[in-house]
């Protein structure tokens, strides 16, 4: 969890999730992401962000919504 609430998942490197969060939270250059990368950004409105090593701005996704290798077992088990 960020400090200002937002949730932040991440899959891939764990030093390079942690640095992507920092990034979220503090801003400043993007971090330098080397090996494939996820994450999801939930902000407090319910509005969620899809970021990858090619894309780490992010776009607009739609919730619900998973990440990694667990990613079609994650979904099938919200959808439950």
């Amino acid at each position: 969890r960020a400090r200002d609430g937002r949730l932040i998942g991440t899959a891939g490197i764990r030093h390079e999730g942690l640095a992507f969060k920092a990034w979220i939270e503090d801003g400043g250059d993007p971090p330098k992401i080397k090996h494939p990368f996820e994450a999801l950004v939930l902000c407090l409105d319910g509005s969620c962000t899809y970021h990858c090593e090619k894309d780490l701005d992010g776009v607009p996704t739609e919730t619900p919504a998973a990440i990694g290798s667990g990613m079609d077992f994650a979904l099938g088990a919200m959808d439950a």
